[in-house]
């Protein structure tokens, strides 16, 4: 199962933020979990957050949990207790990890 998160409506264009300022984010509570994907594969989860022949709310293996627009660069991904941020060329992994499998970004996060 991979989690995608994205940059609250507020401050929703995340295309030019650096690995760094994505994790001060998070921390700030500025992402919102948007979607849960049924696969093991960051670009599988990430076709099916785009819209391509529906919006991608209706694609299979997506649980919707918040609607949005598709992931863009700069949405942060979660597989397992590791977190990855889109890039322009594939994923980049955050220096962040979740501790305990505890969902409230204030309390999940440690330094790698």
């Amino acid at each position: 199962m991979i989690k995608v998160h994205q940059l609250i409506k507020e401050d929703r264009y995340s295309t030019g933020l650096s690995c760094n300022e994505a994790i001060l984010k998070w921390q700030r509570g500025g992402y919102e979990l948007v979607a849960e994907v049924d696969c093991e594969f960051l670009e599988t989860a990430w076709q099916h957050t785009n819209h391509i022949n529906a919006p991608w709310w209706q694609n299979e293996n997506v649980t919707l949990v918040k609607k949005s627009r598709s992931s863009q660069v700069g949405d942060i991904f979660q597989f397992d207790k590791q977190f990855y941020m889109a890039c322009r060329a594939g994923f980049e992994p955050l220096n962040m990890t979740v501790e305990n499998n505890v969902s409230d970004p204030e309390m999940m996060l440690k330094s790698a």
